[in-house]
């Protein structure tokens, strides 16, 4: 005779035992995928994060006359201060299940820990609470890049501002253009023609644009972003470049690039969440920021049953988080022209 182990009243005191380590899971499994592709995580509190740069102004140094005034000689300012915000939104995701798929021992083990009948403690009730968690946290990385905050949008697309949007934004308000030198035509970088081994522009284009950036951006660190068809185009360009009989690997394509742009610091980005399209973009790295809320006084999972049947029961998670590039100076950020559209990768289905 089956027993029940696993009930809602289990779930619920689970999700209450385990909300510390629960609500740092996020954190766990986002950090070291947004450390590679060169993202700060922020633990950030409700209301606006604001990060103050300051600019110099350059060309303050004059010749000296006797006819100089002190009107002439005065400058108006010496810099100014540039305010970017990171103000996290709301996001939530409610899964519905039914408390049948969690109610005998039919279920299988943990690792093969065995169920504690004194404490009523089975080792699945974490597993599954953590199941919950990283589905989401794999929507996340979805939507770091391409989302656009749209309470209309039910979908990850919708909860935030991707760093694809906030470029695209500050393009349509003018903060992001070719004459602030932060907005550069880079051309085509399609893949070389089949055949014909003469063809190499995708890697000329790439190499001619990273050698127009500020020169002070070429001598510091820079992380180049790439999609990676257009990774994959640009090292068959430059296998043809180089007469490579084997196809030019990542890191030997990053040596080239150092070598040809005389940027040595140069480092490859290009990651299935960047998507497709033709944008590509450059920074220094550290400059972009992914903020997420954290401690809070709500419970991270809370097990409900709003339905009027009690077996189904609904898992709800709420959290606010939010994008931001810190600085879009030309001497640290450099967009091309181009589009860009996401790949749908978290989960097996979506319907």
């Amino acid at each position: 005779m089956s027993e029940k182990v696993i009930n809602i009243d289990d779930l619920t005191r689970a999700a209450k035992h385990y909300d510390p380590v629960l609500k740092t899971l996020p954190f766990l499994q986002l950090e070291p995928v947004l450390a590679s592709l060169g993202i700060r995580f922020l633990e950030v509190k409700d209301g606006d994060n604001i990060e103050v740069n300051f600019e110099r102004k350059g060309g303050l140094v004059k010749p000296y006359a006797v006819s100089t005034s002190d009107k002439d000689a005065d400058q108006s300012e010496v810099g100014k201060f540039v305010e970017m915000s990171l103000t996290p939104k709301k996001a939530y995701c409610a899964l519905k299940d039914h408390i049948d798929n969690y109610e005998t021992v039919k279920v299988l083990n943990n690792a093969g820990e065995s169920i504690d009948q004194q404490k009523k403690n089975h080792p699945l009730e974490r597993l599954i609470l953590e199941s919950k968690i990283r589905t989401v946290g794999e929507d996340l990385l979805d939507a770091v890049f391409h989302s656009e905050r749209d309470e209309d949008d039910a979908s990850p697309m919708g909860i935030s501002d991707g760093f694809y949007t906030l470029q695209t934004d500050f393009v349509a308000a003018g903060e992001i253009a070719t004459a602030k030198g932060n907005l550069r035509e880079v051309g085509s970088l399609a893949a070389p023609d089949a055949g014909d081994e003469e063809t190499f522009v995708a890697y000329t284009n790439l190499v001619n644009w990273l050698r127009a950036q500020h020169p002070i951006f070429k001598k510091n660190a820079v992380n180049l972003y790439l999609p990676t068809g257009v990774m994959l185009n640009v090292k068959d360009a430059a296998s043809n470049k180089y007469r490579r009989i084997d196809r030019v690997s990542a890191p030997v394509l990053t040596e080239l690039l150092r070598e040809d742009t005389l940027i040595k610091n140069l480092n490859i980005v290009s990651d299935a969440c960047l998507g497709t399209g033709t944008r590509i973009f450059a920074t220094t790295p550290g400059n972009l920021d992914y903020g997420m809320t954290k401690k809070s006084d709500k419970q991270f999972v809370q097990i409900r049953s709003p339905y009027p049947d009690p077996n189904w029961v609904q898992f709800w998670m709420q959290f606010k988080l939010g994008q931001r590039i810190r600085v879009i100076h030309p001497k640290m950020f450099c967009m091309s022209e181009g589009t860009v559209e996401s790949l749908s990768l978290s989960g097996d289905y979506t319907s």
